[in-house]
């Protein structure tokens, strides 16, 4: 899985290395996921980070769309704590990602300065960091632990992911958007997670 986050990485600086034009922007917003399989709720969270537009067709409609944000993401999980009489563990994570799409999306003018767009495409996503902790059915007393060294959650993470907005005045971008997570990645499950983003064009 390291590889495939290289590969996707080198790509991308690839391509804008050797673009003609970039749009650079920023953005960033308010994210709510949850697990898959897990029967948990939806938590909340945050993005933000910088982005790159390069254009792929001389008419300027379609478009690649790349950039690195930085993630964090809380969440709760169920685990067994101990080997010969296991005890039910309910853990709470805080965990610090960089989250890097690889995108193509399409802008429609429909307006003199209003345009709607769409975008999609694989992501991939790293654990820089996180910590958690842990507390034994039927007691108040927490213990710590690394979420990481514990198998209980993945570093490595990818999917799909797809969002639309519109952007007004050629530099502000209001969009929400969805990411699929493909592997497993927490307590058996995959990542779901909405994201809505305010970004600006430079």
């Amino acid at each position: 899985m390291k590889k495939l986050f290289t590969i996707l990485g080198l790509l991308c600086c690839s391509i804008i290395v050797s673009a003609q034009t970039i749009n650079w922007g920023v953005e960033g917003g308010y994210t709510l996921h949850t697990i898959s399989g897990t029967g948990g709720s939806y938590e909340d969270g945050f993005r933000a980070g910088v982005n790159a537009q390069i254009p792929l067709s001389i008419t300027g409609k379609f478009y690649f769309h790349t950039g690195l944000s930085y993630q964090y993401r809380k969440q709760t999980g169920v685990v067994l704590v101990g080997t010969d009489k296991p005890s039910i563990g309910v853990t709470s994570d805080k965990l610090h990602f960089l989250h890097l799409p690889v995108y193509v999306g399409m802008e429609q003018a429909v307006g003199s300065e209003v345009n709607l767009f769409a975008e999609a495409g694989p992501y991939v996503e790293y654990a820089i960091a996180g910590n958690g902790e842990y507390r034994l059915e039927n007691m108040q007393k927490t213990e710590t632990y690394k979420p990481f060294s514990a198998g209980s959650v993945s570093r490595f993470n990818w999917g799909l992911g797809a969002r639309v907005g519109v952007e007004l005045f050629t530099y502000v971008r209001l969009s929400v958007g969805y990411d699929l997570g493909l592997k497993t990645a927490a307590y058996g499950g995959k990542y779901r997670s909405w994201i809505f983003t305010v970004g600006y064009m430079f």
